[in-house]
Parts: C-alpha cells; sequence; structure tokens
C-alpha cells in the first residue's frame, strides 16, 4: 500500500509531465493508445474508455509496450536515495574480489545515481529519452546490473506486476480521454520538466507547482478545459 502511494503515484503522475514536453514521444504514446482502441473495439457506440475497460490482463500487458518504456525511464529518473542490505548472517560477507568485507551488523549502502546517471552507460543521463530502452540501443543492457529501477537479485519488487499494470491502466485512460499541456503555477507553459533533487531519499513530489492543463479530445465530442 505504501510503495503504491508513493512511487507509483509519482512515476504516473511524472509520466504526464514528461511527455507534455516531448512532442515526439507524446504523438508515439498517443497513437499507440488510439490504435489499440481501434485493434480492440467491438462496436462503434463503445467509447474509448469502454474499450480500455473490456481489456483483459493479457491485453494491457502486451499492447502498451511504448508506454512501458517511458516509465521505465521516469522510474530511473525518479528513483533517488539509497538500496542498503544490513548483514545479519554473523559473519563478514566479502564484497566480490575487491578485498573488502561489509562485518556483521552492518550496512552495505549503494546509491542508485551512481549506475542510473552513469554516461557510460546512459547517453545524456539527465535527460529523459525513452527510446534509450529500445532493442536498437538497449542502454541498459551495457553493463550488468545497470537498471535497478524494481530491484535485482533474489529480492526484486514483490509488486512489480501489478504496479506496471497500475501505471499502465493511468496511462493509457489520460491520454485516450485528454490532450493536455504542462504549466506551472501562474499557468505558463512548461517545456522543460524541472529536474529531481538528487538529494532525495525517495520518489517525491515535484519541488515547484506543474500543473497539467487538460481539453477531452475531439473524440469524446465538445471540450472544455480544466487544470
Amino acid at each position: 500500500m505504501f510503495a503504491g502511494q508513493l512511487n507509483s503515484g509519482i512515476n504516473a503522475a511524472y509520466l504526464f509531465a514528461y511527455l507534455a514536453t516531448n512532442p515526439t514521444w507524446y504523438s508515439i504514446v498517443q497513437k499507440e493508445v488510439d490504435d489499440a482502441i481501434c485493434r480492440f473495439r467491438t462496436s462503434s457506440s463503445q467509447t474509448p474508455a469502454d474499450v480500455l475497460a473490456s481489456l483483459t490482463l493479457e491485453s494491457w500487458e502486451s499492447s502498451f509496450p511504448m508506454i512501458d518504456l517511458c516509465l521505465r525511464e521516469c522510474i530511473r529518473l525518479q528513483s533517488a536515495g539509497t538500496a542498503f542490505r544490513k548483514n545479519i548472517s554473523g559473519r563478514s560477507i566479502p564484497i566480490g574480489q575487491s578485498g573488502e568485507i561489509v562485518p556483521p551488523e552492518a550496512f552495505a549502502v549503494y546509491l542508485l545515481d551512481e549506475i542510473h546517471f552513469d554516461p557510460e552507460v546512459y547517453t545524456e543521463p539527465l535527460r529523459w529519452d525513452p527510446s534509450r530502452f529500445l532493442p536498437d540501443r538497449a542502454e541498459d543492457k551495457k553493463s550488468p546490473l545497470s537498471y535497478l529501477g524494481w530491484g535485482v537479485g533474489r529480492h526484486p519488487c514483490l509488486g512489480m506486476r501489478f504496479a506496471k499494470l497500475e501505471m499502465g491502466i493511468i496511462g493509457a485512460m489520460f491520454v485516450a480521454m485528454f490532450d493536455y499541456q504542462l504549466e506551472d503555477g501562474q499557468g505558463t507553459k512548461i517545456n522543460i520538466v524541472p529536474p529531481v533533487n538528487r538529494n532525495n531519499h525517495s520518489a517525491k513530489k515535484p519541488e515547484s507547482p506543474m500543473r497539467l492543463r487538460y481539453r477531452v479530445r475531439d473524440s469524446w465530442g465538445a471540450g472544455a478545459t480544466n487544470a
């Protein structure tokens, strides 16, 4: 429950912020959602929301690969802080072949930015760019354990499948229903998402106000704007 309110909610919201400031990926995701609606629609009377609400679990998990890439990149950028484990084995544990050890009752701590913002792995690491995960680039495969967004090893996130589904549904439903742009607290359009404070201990809301001004898409009829 805690993770669902923190990481999933924040990353789902940041998805729209990044899309609103990247016209190329905005179009890619919107087309993916529209194509899926056309593919699964069984009646001309169905609204986009009706179609999406009828999808099976398997369809949700296989029909939106571009949204998955966008969320993967959001998680890379929003994963601030450290990963850590306490040595409760009662003995010293060597760290690979480094010659260093983790003494009993001590913590091993790893700063996620060490790999997620390594320019040798991720080109322009501060830039939001889902294409870095496409098969022809696969920057996260350049070296072992290059992506730590869901955890690795024996204990990755137990709620990963549910979280991906939750964020994917939120993303597809919103994109299907609305056109939108990103604005600051005074209603001025924002073209670049402000950088995340890397001193944060976990995913957090933006420090400066960001709002989405949205309009119901034409396929839904008349569109009043809201923010």
